[in-house]
């Protein structure tokens, strides 16, 4: 792809972004457009309707938390703070939209594909943090990364909103219980 063009996707993509948190996935693609700084021809030079640009963004957004979680848990160090920096990185993501895609009648391979590997690398940071002792064992590792889903993949999801905090305070160890 020309450097331009490939701009002119980012900027597609931010704004698209901008507009459908402030006013919905029915935002028009003109104001989109205008947003963006670009003819609606060019964006649907990139993204033929509203379901591929919708569709886009969240194939990037998981491509993103993937390539995230991945550098993050080969990090050396306990997977306490490595969970908690994915829970963090999910927030800046539109997980809301793709939750709403990967449930819809029609799947995309990509995205389901993303979303399982993504699924995988999460469990397997849950169960290094509880076999360490910083998350609490009566739950399941699908379980944990059941309740992160529903904490991150809804509207407005922050890493400070009192809901975050709540399901945070609460998968950590109960106060007393020892590592193995």
């Amino acid at each position: 792809m020309r450097s331009d063009a490939r701009r002119n996707r980012e900027l597609i993509v931010a704004s698209a972004l901008r507009m459908l948190s402030g006013y919905g996935a029915d935002v028009p693609m003109e104001r989109i457009a205008r947003e963006a700084g670009v003819a609606v021809g060019t964006i649907y030079r990139h993204f033929p309707d509203r379901q591929a640009l919708l569709l886009g963004i969240a194939t990037d957004a998981l491509r993103d938390l993937l390539a995230f979680s991945r550098v993050a848990t080969d990090a050396e160090g306990p997977r306490g703070p490595v969970l908690t920096g994915i829970v963090g990185h999910c927030m800046g993501l539109p997980l809301a939209l793709v939750k709403s895609l990967a449930e819809a009648p029609v799947v995309s391979p990509e995205l389901t594909h993303l979303q399982g590997e993504f699924d995988d690398v999460l469990r397997l940071t849950v169960t290094t943090a509880q076999e360490e002792g910083a998350l609490r064992r009566d739950l399941s590792p699908d379980e944990i990364v059941d309740l992160i889903q529903v904490m991150v993949c809804r509207p407005g999801a922050r890493f400070d909103d009192p809901m975050t905090r709540v399901m945070l305070d609460g998968l950590r160890p109960p106060a007393g219980s020892r590592p193995n």
